[in-house]
């Protein structure tokens, strides 16, 4: 008996064990069945493309669960990407027409399994055919927060544009229901841009047959590198040259023969200039015009005028300047700049939104100007007033000041002016200089009050305020 029923329990279990390797190879089969059977999906959003005579940009959204690869074998269409693996975007480009004949192309979009869809893209002379104008689109000038754009018209086939102008977006075919400016020339600046970022942008004008586009073109806004001394936001001072501004004013120590940024930007010395001298110990932040160092000391007084600069040549780019002449922020001579007279006009005045982007303030107690860059947004903790007419308009405690600041804001405090050892207006007035003579004995400075915010020429011996910028590359 215990013979019998131990080997009827091997054969249990052998039989047993052998169910379950019967399954186990079903299980494989069947998983290797299904995923073998697993169907190729491979779907595109559009297979018809019309594109205009001036050339454009469509967008094909590609679904699929293989790789994949696009084909076009003409050299007027262009692809964003030639393999992609799963779901992906697609932008075909199609170029300028150069006969009046139409034409058209295939793009083939093919699994690696071999499945393929195909996108059928024609090109006409359908402006000249409609009626819609035909323009042009060129860009110059990129910075971190703009691009110049100018266009023409080529032909209007005997329909007046009434309106024509710049759309962009960070997406591709921008239009006019997306950002865009009308201009009455050719060319403008779009500025507010955001830093390191990648647009589109397109001409387009409107007659009585309807809106036409330019071209696509794209770029990249330059990205603001954070570095010492600097305030990291940029500034329009020209068509196509943004700049930084420096974290503070000019200071100076006569005994040491030292120089440095303020510490804080509301920092201003004040009366204490009346003291400069080759003797003083302290800090002084007003200057004769060119006084770096280079040929008359920084502490000059005197009421010569030939001592100051160099005739009625100016001192861009020359040792004259305090930025080109000497090192600051612990970098080395070139590395800083005093602005142009043109310079100052183009931010106080006429960059885009100019008017809107200054404003009379008292920072920590201290009164002078606000002025905020190109591409700003303001703090939710504070308020700005563009319009103010006394300085206690817009009034921001030191945290305030630091969300500021954060943003880009840079304040210009009213250090006053200095006739020999006299200072007046410290607190009440500013006084800044430029980089521009104005004839043998006065330069160009810009000046502001309670009353006013001004450009004016100077006697180069007054001592003034300098702020220096940095080209932003």
């Amino acid at each position: 008996m215990v013979e019998i029923g131990f080997s009827w329990f091997l054969k249990c279990v052998f039989m047993r064990k052998n169910v379950l390797v019967f399954l186990w190879v079903v299980m494989i089969v069947a998983f290797a069945s299904c995923k073998k059977d697993d169907p190729t999906v491979l779907e595109i959003s559009s297979e018809n493309i019309s594109i205009d005579s001036v050339g454009g940009v469509a967008r094909v959204e590609v679904t699929s669960n293989k790789a994949w690869e696009a084909i076009a074998l003409v050299d007027w269409i262009s692809l964003s990407q030639t393999t992609d693996k799963g779901n992906g975007e697609l932008i075909v480009t199609a170029s300028n027409m150069v006969s009046d004949a139409d034409r058209e192309a295939t793009v083939t979009i093919k699994t690696s399994n071999g499945v393929m869809k195909q996108i059928l893209v024609q090109q006409s002379p359908r402006i000249k055919k409609s009626g819609l104008a035909d323009i042009t689109l060129y860009i110059s000038g990129i910075t971190s927060a703009s691009v110049k754009c100018r266009m023409s018209v080529v032909n209007d086939y005997g329909n007046e544009v009434t309106e024509q102008g710049f759309c962009w977006s960070t997406k591709a075919i921008p239009t006019i229901e997306d950002d865009f400016i009308s201009v009455e020339d050719t060319v403008a600046v779009i500025a507010g841009l955001t830093e390191n970022t990648k647009y589109y942008v397109r001409s387009y004008a409107k007659n009585s047959k309807g809106v036409s586009y330019g071209r696509q073109l794209e770029f990249i806004t330059k990205a603001i590198s954070k570095a010492d001394g600097r305030i990291a936001k940029g500034f329009l001072v020209c068509d196509t040259v943004q700049v930084y501004f420096s974290s503070g004013n000019v200071q100076y120590r006569p005994t040491e023969n030292s120089w440095r940024f303020a510490e804080k930007q509301s920092d201003m010395i004040g009366i204490r200039n009346s003291q400069a001298s080759a003797e003083y110990d302290g800090w002084i932040d007003l200057f004769g015009w060119g006084t770096s160092g280079y040929g008359v000391a920084p502490y000059a007084t005197s009421p010569t005028y030939s001592l100051y600069g160099d005739g009625d040549k100016n001192i861009s780019s020359t040792n004259y300047d305090w930025g080109v002449y000497n090192g600051f922020a612990g970098g080395t001579s070139g590395m800083w700049r005093t602005m142009t007279n043109a310079e100052w006009s183009y931010l106080l005045y006429n960059r885009p939104n100019a008017s809107l982007l200054r404003g009379l303030a008292m920072v920590e107690g201290v009164a002078g100007m606000v002025i905020l860059p190109d591409t700003w947004t303001l703090p939710e903790e504070c308020a700005f007033n563009e319009k103010a007419t006394t300085y206690s308009d817009n009034s921001y405690s030191t945290f305030e000041w630091l969300l500021m600041q954060g943003n880009g804001a840079v304040f210009l405090p009213a250090g006053g002016n200095r006739y020999g050892t006299n200072v007046i207006g410290g607190g009440t007035e500013g006084y800044y200089w430029s980089a521009t003579s104005a004839g043998e004995y006065t330069a160009y400075s810009i000046s502001f009050t309670e009353k006013s915010v001004t450009g004016d020429r100077s006697y180069r011996i007054y001592g003034r305020s300098v702020r220096l910028v940095q080209n932003l590359q």
